[in-house]
């Protein structure tokens, strides 16, 4: 619900100015709120962690700049519901990436669960008016939508390594360095900012709520559960968006919705039972295996 919220706050925030100029100051006041809460807790120097630095930096380019970038950029090219079509494959993308690298083991039930939440986000989608399919547009987003399923993969194999609050302080810090350079670009082009509470709400509850709560649940999910289980509950994101429309700006709900949700909770429910029974059985094997 959080997750989804940001896309909510993000279409009334992008009334008083352009994506870019949004998402950066989203992250920077992210950042520094978030580097007064890493300081007190860090064994180490918080610019001197050399791996810790590598790491984010690339997983703020590809989980906050090119994710958030690309699928922002290709609105101006095809319809929300298309984007949120095209986005909802990251489950579908976690899965190979992390078969083909041997981070996880992926089965045939969490691949039929994938596939029936899918089929849930499509009865979703399909019943609203998808638009022109501009290939521009859908090659931005499925560009956008593997950078964050490489950056789930990325982050689970080395998850052990690093806090999730310090992992998310460098992203975003990062993140608004590399977007600033857009913001910048936006505003010298005419993209007016108009300041106003509204405004300066929607960045403080991107920041704070989102990007600050949201990702840290995201990133210990991801260490908790592994990379194929965290990126499946993004096929909850239609349905959470839809709701929190119809609850904050009014938009229609249809019976469809009802529809979808109840087969993307059914392929939530296959992929989460697959993965508990699969860690259950290796509890088991591990207390089975003779000790040194």
């Amino acid at each position: 619900m959080i997750w989804s919220s940001a896309f909510v706050a993000g279409k009334i925030g992008l009334r008083y100015t352009d994506p870019y100029t949004l998402l950066t100051a989203r992250f920077l006041l992210a950042a520094v709120l978030l580097l007064f809460v890493c300081l007190p807790t860090m064994k180490k120097h918080i610019f001197s962690d050399r791996t810790l630095l590598r790491d984010a930096l690339l997983l703020g380019a590809l989980n906050n700049a090119l994710y958030l970038g690309l699928t922002f950029t290709s609105l101006r090219y095809i319809s929300p519901e298309l984007v949120v079509v095209v986005v909802s494959c990251a489950p579908f993308l976690t899965s190979i990436i992390a078969g083909v690298l041997g981070v996880e083991r992926i089965g045939v039930r969490i691949v039929a669960g994938i596939v029936i939440g899918f089929c849930g986000v499509l009865v979703i989608a399909l019943a609203r008016p998808i638009g022109t399919l501009d290939p521009t547009g859908v090659g931005l987003a499925f560009l956008g939508t593997a950078s964050f399923a490489a950056a789930t993969v990325f982050y689970r194999n080395r998850a052990a390594l690093h806090s999730p609050q310090q992992v998310n302080f460098w992203q975003s810090a990062i993140a608004m360095v590399l977007l600033m350079p857009l913001a910048l670009y936006q505003n010298a082009q005419g993209a007016a900012t108009l300041p106003s509470l509204p405004l300066t709400a929607v960045v403080a509850y991107l920041a704070i709520v989102v990007t600050i709560g949201g990702m840290w649940m995201w990133l210990y999910l991801i260490r908790r559960s592994g990379a194929t289980t965290a990126s499946t509950y993004h096929l909850a994101n239609p349905f959470c968006g839809l709701l929190l429309s119809y609850l904050v700006l009014g938009s229609e709900f249809k019976l469809t919705d009802l529809i979808g949700i109840a087969i993307i909770v059914l392929g939530l429910f296959i992929v989460t039972r697959s993965t508990s029974g699969a860690r259950s059985e290796s509890k088991k094997h591990q207390s089975n295996t003779p000790s040194n």
